[in-house]
């Protein structure tokens, strides 16, 4: 156990609480808590370092909560708090700079919103603690620039800023990248000069149920050179986004996505510079070239192939088709 010297940490001089399951705790200062959260520094009754998060909400949903090896988080309903617990006291700092990140996302959030923009920071959180981190490579990088592009471009300019964020789906590991109700939306990229074809890397990919609608956005993406003045990196496409946004709420959402696909800030991407070709939307319709489960002999899944976009050309549609479908 790490030996702590007086006051290094804002719950070193809290007591230990006699009950079971108890915290002692005491509000966050004015000056790291300007707005004056429900926010409290705190000791568990087994002397571990604790958050204490108290919301408000109209109607309370169940939030799925990320995990931690040493950080046990605790959403209860009835005393409308997020708890938050270091189990290891070996990581106190971190778990301070946790703290503090949490303590300032939520400074700028309405106080309806402090219980999902905690648990957006905590998932984000969660991402960048795993063991196994490493930075996108290439091809994971162009995917990821390719579905901003179209939450920038076309979600953004349908939906809210809310429901465009929460209908991207990939980060979700979901089967498509994007789901706005009956309207779906596939991201890939390709190189300009490479060769027509795409990956599709599942059979439920291009599967189009009765009255979806799905479409297929298809980005060219070519790496370039430092001298390239229109060239960009990924994290110039991540901050644009970002500073799209108006609402705090949404930025700490996006964060949390963005963490699940392995995006850091603290990751140094300057390195790659991307230069944008064409864009292309396809409808994908019952006789699009694909293999879908229908398709599928009972047994086979987890079918990776390719698709021939020059034997697509007569399922290419214009931006403002899709765009009214989303509508």
């Amino acid at each position: 156990m790490m030996t702590m010297g007086m006051s290094k940490y804002p719950w070193d001089e809290l007591v230990t609480p006699s009950q079971a399951n108890e915290f002692t705790a005491r509000l966050v200062d004015d000056e790291d808590n300007p707005r004056q959260r429900r926010i409290f520094w705190a000791k568990s009754w087994i002397s571990g370092p604790a958050l204490l998060v108290e919301y408000t909400y109209d109607v309370w949903r169940q939030i799925s909560l990320p995990v931690f090896k040493n950080i046990r988080v605790v959403d209860s309903k009835d005393k409308a708090i997020i708890a938050i617990e270091l189990l290891d006291f070996d990581l106190c700092d971190i778990f301070l700079k946790v703290c503090q990140d949490i303590i300032h996302s939520l400074q700028n959030v309405s106080s309806k919103a402090v219980r999902r923009a905690c648990i957006f920071r905590l998932e984000k959180w969660s991402s960048f603690l795993r063991t196994s981190r490493t930075r996108l490579s290439p091809e994971e990088q162009k995917g990821l620039i390719a579905e901003l592009r179209f939450l920038e471009r076309d979600s953004l300019a349908v939906y809210n800023e809310d429901d465009a964020i929460y209908g991207w789906s990939g980060p979700e590991l979901g089967a498509r990248d994007f789901e706005y109700g009956q309207v779906l939306v596939e991201v890939k990229s390709k190189r300009s000069s490479a060769n027509t074809n795409i990956v599709i890397s599942s059979e439920k990919q291009l599967n189009v149920n009765e009255n979806e609608k799905l479409f297929l956005y298809v980005l060219e993406l070519n790496s370039t050179t430092a001298e390239d003045s229109k060239g960009f990196t990924l994290t110039d496409v991540v901050s644009k986004v970002r500073d799209s946004l108006e609402s705090s709420l949404q930025r700490s959402a996006l964060e949390s996505k963005l963490a699940k696909v392995g995006y850091f800030d603290e990751d140094d991407y300057s390195d790659i510079r991307w230069s944008e070709g064409e864009t292309h939307y396809y409808a994908v319709l019952d006789d699009f070239p694909k293999i879908d489960s229908k398709s599928c002999s009972p047994g086979v899944s987890k079918v990776t192939y390719q698709v021939d976009l020059d034997y697509c050309e007569e399922y290419l549609v214009d931006r403002e088709q899709v765009i009214s479908a989303l509508r």
